[in-house]
């Protein structure tokens, strides 16, 4: 498992504990009808939710990366972060973008609830 996905893991643990999880998931979903990302689940589950969006994130960077970018600038992940996690060969690694995008819509969800 890669650190990145550990992370990722430990993020949505932290959103249980904090009693943000639904709203989290809540956004995700905002943030994807917002991009244009047509997916086979109208709803994120809880019990998957890294599976399900590791599944649409690989979908995305491997047949429609125009998407990909629309939801990126979307969900409001920096370029600057992206441009580090991109590997050699200009790919972007899924597990990174993962933490990357619940990271962002943590915060976003944790701001709003700290007004």
């Amino acid at each position: 498992m890669s650190e990145a996905l550990q992370k990722s893991i430990a993020l949505v643990n932290n959103s249980i504990q904090a009693k943000l999880l639904d709203k989290v998931i809540a956004q995700l979903q905002k943030d994807l009808e917002r991009a244009g990302v047509v997916c086979s689940n109208e709803l994120l589950e809880r019990a998957t939710l890294i599976t399900e969006l590791r599944q649409i994130l690989t979908r995305l960077v491997e047949d429609h990366t125009d998407v990909l970018y629309t939801f990126l600038y979307v969900v409001d992940v920096s370029e600057f972060s992206i441009r580090q996690i991109t590997n050699q060969q200009a790919v972007l690694e899924v597990d990174h973008l993962l933490y990357l995008i619940l990271k962002r819509e943590y915060q976003k969800v944790q701001y709003r609830e700290n007004l």
